[in-house]
């Protein structure tokens, strides 16, 4: 009983196997599959040129010729194999005509060649089957050779030529790694290869495990040529991506890679405002602030938007502009050089009579003097819109000294001297961010010891200028 279970899994399963092989051989799977159609002339002068070991991708139409030519130079033990979808003909032949043979066969063959030194040219061509007889047909009107291919037939095919004494390969790349962002490009080349006349076709990796459609983060061309072309909205952060060259040599695959950090299309915005609470643009009726826009596209266009313009209007240069009291949004716009619109940023505008802008900040000096290890304070006044005598809705600043080793300046303006030598201190308003500087020199500081007596009559000084109220 198990044996005749055996023998009817074993029946089964080979009728299995033979259905899968004729679904198969019927299926439309491409010989090719995206890989190099490696460029051919239907002549030995326009042959192209390929290597032993390596596998040649091709594709005629029924009335079409490829050749190839090789350089045999001790192969021994030479021999042909070749797939192709449809019945073709293959010719070799060496560069002296003294030698040359003919294959032809189903649509899959290896066969053992006579290859000694000097070139050799491949002929591939449609099949063609041996003419019937013809019986009745009026002699002189010539014997049709026979039946070609349909006319709509595309041949596709791969062949290589092998010998026992193949040449190791070895080949690197130009670049291994690159930061590209949307619109740049790099040529990649492999270079240092060890097998002369080695063909190889480019592709951007795709690796499942990413789950990133990287056909649509870079493309790259026949000769090696990527360009980033990450304009979708998409695609928000930074990718990395592979792009590879793929070599068939001795019955491997062999692939190098270069990995390209991809960064997408953006716009900036300085200063930095949102459509968000938090973020958004507060503007008293009247006051103005200027955003400058920028983008990472290369030659990406930027266009600035109004919304309701009963609101705020911005200009062309980013300018935008109080005119009435409520919430509008105003938008910048990105477009390739053809025009395409690839993404926007908006922001949102509040314009309130209860806010009061910050227009301008002046210091009390621009320019002063202290001695080191001595301070003094700056003040300031703002100008502000609407000019309604209220203080600024935002009254932050921040001070900044050009050079903390001379002068330092503390978060209310306190400056203290160092060492000699100049510093500039500079206010920033953060609404606005406008801007004032006093320079300051830094003089040589009093001794220590002087200290010591001056500084008991500085404060009886001081004492008299409080009680005369001064």
């Amino acid at each position: 009983m198990k044996k005749l279970i055996s023998i009817i899994m074993a029946v089964v399963l080979a009728m299995s196997v033979c259905s899968v092989m004729a679904t198969a051989a019927d299926s439309d799977v491409s010989l090719t599959d995206g890989k190099l159609i490696l460029a051919t002339g239907s002549e030995k002068g326009t042959a192209a040129k390929f290597a032993f070991g390596e596998t040649v991708y091709g594709e005629i139409a029924e009335d079409e010729i490829a050749c190839y030519s090789i350089f045999a130079e001790e192969a021994e033990n030479t021999k042909i194999s070749l797939r192709s979808s449809e019945k073709v003909e293959i010719t070799i032949e060496n560069s002296d005509g003294t030698y040359s043979t003919t294959l032809t066969n189903n649509t899959s063959f290896d066969a053992p060649v006579i290859l000694s030194d000097g070139y050799y040219f491949i002929t591939i061509k449609n099949y063609v089957e041996a003419p019937a007889d013809n019986e009745g047909e009026n002699e002189g009107e010539g014997t049709p050779e026979g039946a070609a291919a349909d006319a709509d037939t595309v041949t596709e095919f791969y062949f290589s030529i092998t010998c026992d004494e193949m040449p190791e390969l070895f080949v690197n790349i130009n670049k291994k790694e690159a930061e590209l962002t949307s619109g740049e490009s790099v040529q990649l080349e492999l270079s240092d290869c060890t097998v002369e006349n080695l063909n190889y076709y480019w592709r951007v990796f795709d690796d499942p495990a990413t789950k990133i459609d990287e056909n649509k983060v870079a493309s790259v061309t026949p000769d090696g040529l990527v360009t980033i072309k990450m304009t979708n909205p998409s695609f928000t952060s930074d990718t990395t991506i592979k792009v590879q060259a793929v070599i068939y040599y001795g019955n491997a695959e062999l692939t190098k890679s270069c990995t390209i950090k991809a960064i997408p299309a953006n716009i900036f915005l300085n200063p930095y405002f949102d459509t968000s609470d938090e973020y958004c643009l507060k503007l008293g009726v009247g006051a103005y602030r200027g955003i400058e826009a920028t983008t990472n596209l290369a030659d990406g266009i930027l266009k600035w938007e109004n919304g309701d313009e009963a609101v705020a209007t911005v200009s062309e240069a980013g300018k935008i502009t109080a005119t009435g009291i409520s919430t509008t949004t105003v938008k910048v716009t990105l477009y390739d050089k053809d025009g395409n619109k690839i993404l926007s940023n908006s922001i949102k505008v509040v314009v309130s009579d209860n806010y009061t802008s910050v227009m301008g900040v002046t210091l009390d000096a621009h320019t002063a003097s202290v001695r080191a290890n001595e301070s003094f304070a700056l003040t300031y006044k703002f100008e502000t819109l609407p000019d309604n005598g209220k203080a600024p809705s935002n009254s932050k600043v921040t001070f900044i000294s050009s050079n903390p080793e001379i002068a330092t300046v503390d978060v209310d303006g306190n400056v203290t001297g160092v060492a000699e030598g100049t510093a500039t201190i500079t206010i920033v308003t953060e609404d606005g961010s406008y801007t004032d500087e006093c320079k300051v020199t830094v003089t040589k500081g009093i001794p220590n010891w002087l200290m010591v007596i001056v500084a008991p009559l500085r404060l009886i000084y001081n004492l008299i200028l409080m009680i005369l109220g001064k």
